[in-house]
């Protein structure tokens, strides 16, 4: 649960996706099972990526030597996906699922359905 998704932000959600998504894994090994699809889900409060053309972290605009640049973070964002690279980059649908503060100002609160 974020407060404020934003482009350092975003990196961070990225390499918690890609722990998570060798947790999984590992999981399936253990149990001898097979997770067929993988979906991503940051809830959040608020966004502030940065245009292209305004100062922003330099990391978010460099590629990892021999790969290829990746995409904005705002672009994947408005395009419900996630890259992650786990050795080779991967894609996985994202939700992105909009809290609210509550009145006294100290928690978000919303809903999630996973149909």
């Amino acid at each position: 649960m974020k407060s404020k998704v934003d482009d350092k932000k975003w990196i961070e959600i990225k390499q918690k996706i890609r722990a998570s998504y060798f947790n999984i894994c590992a999981l399936e090994k253990v149990l001898g099972i097979y997770i067929d699809e993988v979906r991503a889900y940051t809830t959040y409060e608020k966004t502030g990526f940065c245009s292209s053309d305004r100062n922003a972290d330099p990391k978010t605009f460099v590629a990892p030597l021999g790969k290829p640049m990746p995409p904005s973070p705002a672009h994947e964002w408005e395009n419900n996906v996630i890259s992650v690279d786990i050795g080779e980059v991967v894609q996985f649908q994202h939700h992105a699922v909009r809290m609210q503060r509550t009145e006294d100002g100290i928690r978000l609160t919303g809903k999630l359905s996973i149909g």
